[in-house]
């Protein structure tokens, strides 16, 4: 289980092995956070990625290297419309990723994409390539909520042939990019071909006591295969959304059944549903934590500001265990007991069989003395007095959903015109050639770019040309992240929706990249500061400077001319001796600085009589 505190649980799971480096990573997910999206490039790297309280690190130069280095070899696929509105300006870093993010939808448009996998390629310079398969029920959000996950490990077989089992995880790989609704680039095309080709060539290591694992994407072929089709005895089903149908189906062969959710799902079905299950459970309300409070004095990050939990708390796991004889069948992932899920959305489910002793259904909501366990988070479910369900509110919201999905499939794209002669540009919100927007009776839409605030938001004009027209935006301001809010309103009653679209943009300056970096590194003192940053992570010995070096960094101290001249001349050349490839990073950076209009003003005086011996020994090298 996910602490529904803590997001730095994920982060350890995507950190790479001992020794290794990310490669390549392919994720999805219904739901997007841009910000948690933000902090996930410092799993891969080694630099500290919690600060005194636990949380993701948010040093903006430690952000900065981790999303450069990392933003080409990152795509994630989520569910069109589903992007959440940030609750302040966006971030410069958002840049880097613009091209990271790819919305989909599926082929059955009567569902949503719904998987949270990870797939992950690590090298090293010696070892076999490793492939990481994570496996949630956990959108990326900073939602509060008990949630899964499972990390299948594996390495690639020096084999021809394919795992057979393999197949239905690399078909699944292989029809993402056939879901985007922009398409999608050649390079990124490239690598998940690589990725699903390779991946069914990897044999997992199975968590302990398990004898099997089978992959179960759901929503990508014609039809979907039955996961649940075999003679169990017993089942337990733990689900925060549930339906009548898929309730009806699964213990239909099964005696002494359990069933765990929501109070708010449970008290939805009739009596005769619950009928087929023995023990019914909801989680405690206690279960759920509070919001820790921030004090007056304790400094947010300048750039990067994580959301507040506004969203889902309490249960959002999915867990299926069916019992068969001495074996039990742990389903985990992102399908819920709903017919929704098993019919018409995409989903991708892991099966794990083992004992019956080791991971049953008693196994796992056995109680222990003086120790908590996840049964005593639960307490036995009594149906609630609730009002009648409110038609007009179901309708509203309804309708803002029906205006959310054409908006999303309208296929809108933006278009950068200048500078202009007060060196600001204009944004247009160019009519999109797909679907029409839904009718818009009572119905109220406000865009704008998420870099700017809602008081810059407009009204846009579908059936024209240009959409919407926002004028004289400076150059950090553009951005191909619009933000749509639709509400509805009826007699008294009011529904709203927020998100954000990841548009195509054309005309956008081709140095934006350029000068986020040097709107961050802005002085001499920041570039060594992020200079030691790059080889002081990924395992360079400095221990005989630690105590300078980490204060330094953070912030604690200065450094004198001549002792920065010392250490930029020692961890370059440490470097050069120890780990050459650190330089890729260095070179990287002086070139991307010296390819703005001021951006030799940050690098040292001496710097380059320093740094150009030992970049052509680097060149020489062939690094």
């Amino acid at each position: 289980m996910l602490s529904p505190q803590d997001r730095n649980h994920l982060l350890s799971v995507l950190r790479p092995p001992a020794g290794y480096e990310l490669e390549y990573a392919i994720g999805t997910t219904y739901s997007l956070d841009l910000y948690t999206l933000l902090t996930v490039p410092l799993a891969f790297t080694l630099f500290d990625f919690e600060n005194e309280q636990g949380l993701p690190n948010a040093d903006p130069l430690a952000l900065l290297e981790a999303v450069r280095r990392h933003a080409d070899r990152l795509v994630l696929f989520c569910q069109t419309g589903r992007i959440q509105l940030p609750n302040t300006k966006s971030s410069r870093l958002l840049c880097y990723l613009e091209n990271s993010i790819v919305e989909v939808e599926p082929k059955n448009k009567a569902g949503v994409f719904h998987p949270k996998i990870w797939v992950l390629r690590f090298e090293s310079e010696d070892g076999p390539v490793i492939y990481r398969v994570l496996c949630l029920s956990r959108n990326l959000t900073y939602d509060r909520s008990w949630d899964t996950v499972l990390a299948l490990d594996g390495v690639v077989q020096e084999r021809e042939r394919a795992y057979a089992g393999n197949h239905p995880l690399g078909n699944f790989i292989k029809v993402l990019p056939e879901l985007a609704i922009h398409s999608v680039p050649a390079d990124v095309l490239k690598n998940i071909d690589y990725v699903q080709d390779e991946i069914r060539r990897v044999k997992f290591e199975l968590p302990p006591n398990f004898s099997e694992v089978v992959f179960w994407p759901l929503g990508t072929e014609d039809k979907n295969k039955e996961p649940f089709d075999f003679n169990y005895k017993r089942i337990l089903v733990m689900s925060p959304f549930l339906s009548k149908g898929r309730l009806d189906y699964l213990p239909d062969i099964g005696t002494e059944n359990v069933l765990i959710s929501s109070s708010d799902s449970l008290d939805e079905l009739d009596t005769e549903c619950l009928e087929n299950y023995s023990n019914i459970y909801v989680l405690d309300t206690n279960a759920t934590p509070e919001p820790e409070e921030q004090s007056d004095n304790e400094e947010k990050p300048k750039d990067v500001i994580i959301a507040d939990e506004t969203a889902l708390q309490g249960l959002h796991a999915k867990l299926f265990i069916a019992e068969e004889g001495w074996n039990a069948h742990l389903f985990t992932g992102s399908a819920n007991a709903t017919t929704a899920a098993f019919e018409n959305n995409v989903e991708f489910l892991v099966q794990l069989t083992g004992k019956r002793s080791c991971y049953g259904i008693e196994k796992f909501l056995q109680q222990s003395t003086g120790e908590t366990c996840f049964r005593d988070l639960l307490h036995e479910y009594t149906p609630s007095s609730t009002p009648p369900t409110d038609e007009i509110q179901k309708h509203l919201e309804q309708k803002i959903e029906n205006a959310r999905r054409d908006i999303a499939r309208n296929g809108m794209r933006i278009e950068i015109t200048g500078p202009t002669d007060t060196d600001t540009y204009n944004m247009k919100l160019m009519k999109g050639d797909n679907a029409a927007i839904a009718a818009q009776e009572n119905l109220e839409i406000v865009c704008w770019p998420i870099t700017l605030n809602d008081a810059h938001g407009l009204s846009p004009a579908f059936g024209s040309e240009v959409t919407a027209m926002f004028k004289d935006i400076s150059f950090d301001a553009i951005t191909p992240f619009m933000a749509f809010v639709i509400t509805a309103k009826q007699d008294d009653k009011t529904s709203a929706a927020r998100f954000v679209l990841n548009l195509s943009m054309e005309g956008a300056p081709t140095d934006r990249k350029e000068k986020v970096l040097r709107s961050l590194v802005q002085n001499k003192e920041q570039f060594i500061r992020f200079l030691m940053l790059l080889l002081y992570e990924g395992g360079m010995d400095f221990s005989d400077k630690m105590t300078a070096i980490k204060d330094f960094l953070s912030g604690k101290a200065d450094l004198k001319k001549g002792d920065s001249d010392i250490f930029v001349f020692e961890i370059l050349l440490r470097a050069l001796e120890r780990n050459p490839k650190k330089l890729n990073q260095v070179a990287r950076l002086v070139t991307d600085l010296c390819n703005t209009p001021d951006g030799k003003e940050c690098l040292p005086d001496g710097f380059e009589e320093i740094w150009e011996p030992i970049r052509d020994v680097w060149k020489e090298m062939n690094i």
